[in-house]
């Protein structure tokens, strides 16, 4: 079989239909950054709808301030075009941007999760060193060396054998039509089920329950392997999972109504503090390695996890509110 995938070896990320690579390694003015996404068969990262932006941010480490992305009105001042082409019909700017600071800054920057406004853009002079992101689509690429080449194991696309630990799955190409089955949310390509992961408008527990206008439900994880992949997409992050205490029944159960087969509660959780914990987040650490269930306030701000079945069509929503002010990601464990 031949292959429609990234460079997943290379250190490119498939998300949709397209790449990515995260350029950690050193800090480069935009147009160093540009020529070096351009060496690798890329250009510097467009951002084209609230979904693409959730999932930029979302792979950034947690300390980064800031990325370059291809975004610039070098050639017309005010009259901002990205580098690969695309047209630049999303934009969130950042309030009170962009404010070409000085009539020198050309070039912009999105702001990371160590930013009190994550996912938004600014203006920035173009000589600032930054870490940035290269992207490049697909275009129906293939590789010409079969799966089990790449990845030291067996896998079709209608059954898996000896199911590969995490670590596999990640040096592992996707099978053509596992993509396809998701659109532009995140596929666990050992499971039946398609995941989004959000990021940028924390909300209660109840409010995200929007998941179900998508045509979706809050996460229910029901064996380990599900855990540990939802945790590598959900490093040092809370986030609001369908569990939820029933006083009538007594007990937990899961919001889709899917049976509680499997738990993950961090130590001497869950302990109902000041008996107002009646809906559970899932904690994550730095490196997506180690994940923990805690019960929490129903009315805090969380991030959330969407979960629909392989095949169905998730509702597009509008675009997602601005972040609570004055709020950030934060880890309970009380």
């Amino acid at each position: 079989s031949f292959l429609l995938s990234c460079d997943l070896t290379g250190g490119w990320r498939q998300y949709g239909s397209n790449c990515y690579k995260l350029k950690a390694d050193t800090r480069k003015s935009w147009s160093e950054a540009r020529y070096d996404c351009v060496q690798e068969g890329g250009d510097l990262v467009s951002v084209l709808s609230p979904h693409e932006e959730q999932y930029i941010t979302s792979i950034l480490d947690p300390s980064y301030f800031d990325i370059w992305i291809g975004l610039n009105d070098i050639s017309n001042e005010n009259h901002f075009v990205y580098t690969d082409g695309t047209p630049a019909d999303f934009v969130p700017w950042a309030p009170n941007q962009p404010d070409n600071w000085q009539d020198n800054e050309d070039c912009v920057q999105l702001r990371g999760m160590n930013h009190h406004e994550p996912g938004k853009l600014n203006d920035d002079f173009c000589t600032s060193t930054k870490e940035f992101i290269c992207k490049k689509g697909l275009d129906g690429d293939v590789f010409p060396r079969p799966l089990c080449c790449l990845c030291s194991i067996f896998i079709n696309a209608s059954s898996f054998h000896n199911r590969p630990r995490l670590s596999d799955y990640k040096l592992c190409a996707f099978v053509v039509g596992w993509n396809t089955k998701c659109g532009f949310w995140t596929s666990d390509p050992y499971n039946d089920y398609c995941y989004l992961f959000n990021y940028l408008s924390m909300r209660t527990w109840a409010e995200a329950r929007d998941c179900v206008a998508r045509g979706a439900n809050l996460v229910s994880i029901h064996n380990q392997e599900e855990e540990e992949f939802l945790s590598q997409y959900s490093k040092a992050s809370s986030k609001w999972i369908g569990l939820k205490s029933n006083p009538t029944e007594g007990g937990y159960t899961w919001s889709d109504g899917t049976p509680l087969s499997h738990t993950n509660w961090g130590p001497g959780e869950p302990n109902n503090h000041d008996g107002r914990e009646d809906c559970v987040e899932m904690v994550t650490n730095g490196n997506g390695s180690y994940s923990s269930w805690n019960d929490l306030n129903c009315d805090a701000h969380q991030d959330w996890i969407c979960m629909i079945a392989k095949g169905e069509n998730p509702v597009l929503p509008p675009e997602p509110p601005s972040p609570v002010p004055g709020t950030v990601p934060t880890m309970h464990l009380d």
